[in-house]
């Protein structure tokens, strides 16, 4: 079966090689095209789609929380104030020297009391794991997103960070938004996503297609796209034609949820100041867009569950 997007016409088959399947070439093509189109927006454009998904703090839990629901994410900005973030600087200097001292002895793992760090999947793989740890875990990313650094449960290393950062997660303006029906789902993995002049980050994809809410808060600025901004669809974790679409696609690819198929006009680059608060439901597409060399972004998570 043929289908083209963009221009890309991606051929889907169910056929297996030790090389890139041709329909995950396709794919690779088509968000090659997307980036393009991201790239080419005018300033002034790419401001008015982020306005078009900003709540402030003083509009309330119900206009926050209807503009997810409608959107699939919203921005807070200004929720984390300067102070503390001047706090979480010096956390963020020493864990990336840290960091960069580990990957200077060319190991792949190195354990200590609080914190594991690895190359890949070294010890621990997937996610359950990795979060289910008994300490922190520091992962160097292979494969997709080469060289990104996540960071869980970085509370249980940095007692500091879980100390500033902590509270503006469980504030009750947040557990509002995040109420479904009956369901109140806790904040509870404290994670960290490190990007360091990553310039080649995986496509538009979702994490399930199912709701699944989190929230980040940008640590430092991103205020351009070579700062390697959150990139999110709105409107993309409700069922459309892209979705049908996008799992066909997925269905003859070793990774089901590849979202290659997205509306142009909804792709939302989240460029905001360090202290908003984006929560995003992770069953919408969305990336990490890639950075320039130089550049670096520091990203707390929260995992609600």
């Amino acid at each position: 079966m043929k289908l083209s997007f963009l221009g890309v016409d991606i051929t889907l088959s169910r056929q297996r090689s030790k090389d890139a399947p041709p329909v995950l070439q396709d794919v690779r093509s088509a968000n090659d095209e997307v980036l393009s189109y991201i790239r080419n927006l005018e300033d002034g454009d790419i401001l008015e789609r982020v306005q078009s998904v900003v709540c402030t703090v003083d509009q309330g839990p119900e206009k926050i929380k209807r503009t997810l629901s409608e959107k699939g994410i919203v921005i807070i900005p200004d929720y984390i104030p300067e102070s503390t973030l001047q706090d979480v600087g010096q956390d963020l200097n020493e864990i990336r020297e840290r960091i960069s001292a580990f990957t200077l002895q060319n190991q792949p793992i190195n354990e200590e009391e609080c914190v594991l760090f690895q190359q890949g999947n070294a010890k621990l793989s997937g996610y359950a794991a990795l979060s289910g740890y008994g300490k922190a875990v520091v992962q160097i990313r292979h494969g997709q997103d080469q060289g990104m650094v996540d960071i869980f449960n970085v509370d249980k290393w940095k007692r500091s960070l879980g100390e500033s950062l902590r509270p503006y997660f469980e504030q009750q303006l947040i557990n509002q938004v995040m109420e479904v029906g009956d369901a109140r789902p806790e904040a509870r993995n404290l994670n960290l996503y490190l990007n360091n002049g990553v310039t080649l980050t995986r496509g538009f994809h979702v994490d399930s297609y199912s709701k699944q809410l989190k929230g980040f808060v940008y640590l430092e600025d991103c205020l351009s796209l070579d700062d390697g901004p959150y990139t999110y669809v709105k409107e993309s974790h409700l069922e459309s034609g892209f979705t049908r679409i996008n799992k066909q696609i997925s269905s003859v690819l070793p990774n089901h949820t590849e979202t290659p198929c997205v509306s142009l006009r909804n792709i939302v680059p989240v460029l905001a100041k360090k202290g908003a608060l984006v929560i995003s439901d992770q069953g919408g597409s969305h990336r990490g867009f890639p950075q320039g060399p130089g550049h670096q972004r520091a990203v707390a998570v929260m995992n609600f569950r």
